[in-house]
């Protein structure tokens, strides 16, 4: 990640490349390479080591869950607070589309509602239960609670 960074700066671009971990807890953490501040000219990198916030961890999450790529877009659009019709325009479907994804992924995810849906996927180390994942549950389920 620090010679990513090196790489980056000798090529002009502006950009701190960053990596997710998991620490032996099971926490993810966010770590950044960016240039030390105040010596231009030199080659040195500093690294943070942060905890990684939800919108971080949230790919990762759809990701054990399942969730399709057009799930994943209305999921999206329920953290950021819109409504079945709201969504249902802005992804050119409709509502009844809209709620079908809703319920695959409510499925997925153990939850019944879009308010814990939201809780889930926005409060690191919140799970609702692993219920109707078929064959994979058990995995799924191991690597979700090693996350808390």
């Amino acid at each position: 990640m620090v010679a990513e960074a090196s790489r980056l700066r000798q090529a002009g671009h502006m950009v701190s490349p960053f990596v997710r971990a998991r620490t032996r807890t099971g926490r993810w953490l966010m770590l950044r390479a960016a240039p030390l501040s105040g010596d231009p000219g030199s080659d040195r990198t500093v690294v943070t080591v942060e905890p990684a916030s939800a919108e971080h961890t949230m790919e990762l999450d759809l990701d054990l869950y399942d969730v399709t790529p057009r799930e994943r877009m209305v999921v999206r659009e329920v953290v950021a607070g819109a409504g079945t019709t709201a969504i249902a325009h802005r992804l050119a479907i409709s509502a009844y589309t809209v709620q079908d994804h809703l319920k695959s992924v409510f499925r997925k995810v153990g939850v019944r509602s879009r308010r814990e849906l939201v809780h889930v996927l926005t409060h690191p180390g919140a799970q609702g239960p692993v219920i109707g994942l078929g064959l994979g549950a058990t995995v799924r389920k191991e690597m979700l609670r090693a996350r808390t």
